[in-house]
């Protein structure tokens, strides 16, 4: 079985707002589920290299998201998604070094991989899993071992998908050129805006998430952020040396049963660095921390935080963090590449009730909260 860790997100901002000077802007219509339920009806059917719903050619520099599998559970009114990330160029620019090749090496230590197979094109990438839960205003990432996370570039492909590509009344767009020093080139902007039902005034289309906070000290990450004083990174070095060259080695070589080649060593690690963390920043490391970090089978590796300076003592986000995961059979991969969406939506639709336990337990505390100050 193979384990993906669900990172959930609060969805704070989807749908049309009146955008006006000096205020914040204001809701006014749309919705979640009406949002990927547009974009679902749009990629279904498309061929892969056209559910991009920009000009590549317009915008070579802008990081390339595709949709590969998109799903619907009518029952639940769950959608999942399965985006392709693309990496390389499409002139096969990828390239791959030998492992065992050395630093500066003059001998060939490249291999090009070829983005054709048998004259059709490839587009060269990983996939990236998400679960959309218009009941409770929710998106999650699942995070597999051979999948990516890119959650701010996949909210920006489902706003470009609504601005440039979904048929609604009352768009209308606008391009103006500038020149971008970064570049060293002309770029274009395409501006879009929508009219309100009673076309008195403009609205903007906005999507915007947060990562949420499933924590078991109910501890908010704002809070939190301004208590910290210092981070705590542990983790293992590995390193090998070859016997033969490195003379300390020689005594062990000489009472070794077996002779080897090289010897591998490690060694635990603990950095400790004073931090004055803003939420962003906290939010951010958490966000890798559920994404990224993977102890295996190490019991020392870890990341924790003190709030009480450097003598206080260690925190771990594991014990702080609630992590989510899901199981799915390794069968059900498609050409050993990626899992479909309606195979994935099946697996998280039968642990749907455990995954999302967190909101049982989010409306009781609120009640109990108004309670308490009635």
């Amino acid at each position: 079985m193979e384990k993906g860790l669900v990172t959930f997100f609060d969805v704070k901002e989807c749908g049309f707002y009146r955008i006006r000077r000096g205020k914040d802007s204001e809701y006014v219509r749309g919705s979640l589920s009406e949002t990927i339920g547009s974009i679902y009806s749009w990629v279904k059917g498309r061929d892969t290299d056209q559910t991009i719903p920009w000009c590549t050619k317009r915008h070579p520099m802008r990081t390339q998201i595709y949709c590969k599998s998109a799903s619907y559970d009518e029952e639940t009114g769950d959608y999942f998604f399965v985006f392709w990330k693309k990496y390389g160029e499409s002139n096969g620019n990828v390239s791959g070094v030998l492992a065992k090749s050395k630093v500066n090496d003059s001998k060939k230590d490249t291999h090009k991989v070829n983005t054709q197979v048998k004259g059709q094109q490839v587009i060269l990438g990983e996939p990236m899993y998400y679960w959309f839960i218009p009941e409770h205003n929710i998106i999650a990432s699942v995070k597999l071992p051979h999948s990516l996370s890119d959650s701010d570039n996949m909210l920006n492909y489902l706003k470009k998908c609504v601005d440039l590509r979904i048929e609604i009344p009352g768009k209308s767009a606008a391009e103006r050129t500038v020149y971008n020093s970064k570049a060293g080139r002309d770029v274009i902007i395409k501006t879009v805006s929508y009219q309100s039902d009673d076309k008195k005034f403009s609205l903007n289309f906005k999507l915007s998430a947060e990562l949420k906070e499933l924590n078991v000290n109910s501890v908010s990450l704002s809070a939190l952020s301004e208590q910290i004083t210092h981070l705590v990174v542990r983790e293992t070095i590995t390193s090998s040396k070859d016997v033969k060259k490195d003379s300390i080695f020689s005594l062990f070589d000489q009472i070794s049963m077996k002779k080897r080649q090289r010897i591998s060593m490690s060694k635990q690690v603990e950095i400790i660095t004073e931090e004055n963390l803003t939420y962003t920043e906290l939010s951010n490391i958490i966000n890798m921390y559920n994404n990224d970090f993977d102890a295996g089978d190490s019991v020392w590796d870890n990341i924790g935080f003190k709030v009480d300076g450097v003598e206080g003592s260690t925190k771990w986000f594991d014990k702080y963090v609630e992590r989510k995961h899901v199981l799915i059979e390794p069968k059900h991969k498609k050409d050993d590449s990626y899992y479909p969406a309606e195979q994935f939506l099946n697996e998280v639709k039968r642990e749907r009730k455990s995954l999302l336990d967190f909101i049982a337990i989010e409306k009781e505390q609120a009640k109990l909260a108004v309670g308490s100050d009635i």
